[in-house]
């Protein structure tokens, strides 16, 4: 976000919260939840072209959901994050492939092709459901999930008390809390208009943001095995994330990288062919 940008937004949200803090709220949390739509990367087009594209019904709209691979192999649900789209994963999912391995995928709410562009983890989290019902696994399956898609993985199992194979988190953020906390400092949200804010969004999700978190999530769902890999100078979501699930959780195993980005590790040859070994239910060396 431009500099200029910012500073208007500051200076409205600061106005707004000092006169009206419910209406601050508000729309602060319309604005939260807004998705800037990205262009499809070239090297993400290809993906749209090769996989079998097929949609679900959700709310008044639809999801894209894409499958590629033989429907009778093993399914692996893959699940991009924030500002994402399904062809993020394309070398991830081409390596499912080559393992024999069927993979679902989907673009969350408000994302890609959605002409909304709004939506919150309880949305997606929702969608990932729909999507789960409709593979219908016979048996656990994994999960391979980028940065909020983490997130959505891990408040979709506990939500519905689904249980997976092995959970593999291309970075993740962890308590709602910090990103809500960061969002009133960067719109310059008052106090009072802050703790409408949380109010709103408590009502939401049915409990208060202070108890969501993906570590006590991941503490309460059931599965195999979790494989946390994140960039250490990570600087769109802190390894401190990861760091503290990884220290919650027993099974859970935490592999630390350098200059591999927080996008472009996905494109990243030694993180995606460790993330499908561990789907696999392969031990992975750190």
């Amino acid at each position: 976000m431009k500099k200029m940008q910012l500073l208007m937004i500051k200076s409205y949200f600061g106005w707004l919260s000092f006169w009206n803090s419910r209406k601050a709220a508000e729309v602060g949390f319309k604005v939260f939840q807004k998705v800037r739509k990205k262009s499809i990367r070239e090297r993400e087009e290809p993906f749209f072209s090769r996989a079998e594209h097929f949609t679900l019904p959700y709310k008044e709209r639809q999801l894209d959901c894409y499958t590629l691979g033989n429907p009778e192999h093993e399914p692996v649900l893959l699940v991009h994050g924030w500002e994402s789209n399904a062809g993020c994963m394309t070398q991830i999912a081409d390596k499912l492939l080559a393992k024999n391995k069927r993979v679902i995928t989907f673009n969350l709410p408000g994302h890609a092709f959605d002409n909304y562009a709004y939506s919150n983890l309880l949305e997606c989290s929702d969608a990932l459901k729909i999507v789960y019902d409709w593979v219908n696994p016979t048996q656990p399956v994994s999960f391979i999930s980028h940065s909020f898609g983490s997130a959505v993985t891990a408040f979709t199992l506990d939500k519905y008390n689904i249980q997976a194979d092995n959970l593999i988190f291309l970075t993740t953020p962890n308590k709602i809390e910090d990103v809500f906390d960061d969002f009133k400092s960067l719109v310059g949200l008052s106090s009072k208009a802050y703790r409408k804010l949380k109010d709103i969004t408590q009502r939401k999700l049915g409990e208060k943001i202070e108890h969501v978190s993906v570590e006590d999530q991941i503490g309460r769902s059931e599965f195999n095995r979790l494989l946390l890999m994140h960039d250490e100078d990570d600087k769109v979501i802190p390894f401190k994330n990861s760091e503290a699930i990884h220290r919650k959780n027993k099974n859970a195993q935490l592999i630390p990288f350098k200059k591999v980005g927080h996008y472009k590790m996905l494109w990243n040859d030694e993180i995606s062919t460790r993330a499908v070994s561990f789907a696999l239910g392969q031990e992975i060396v750190g």
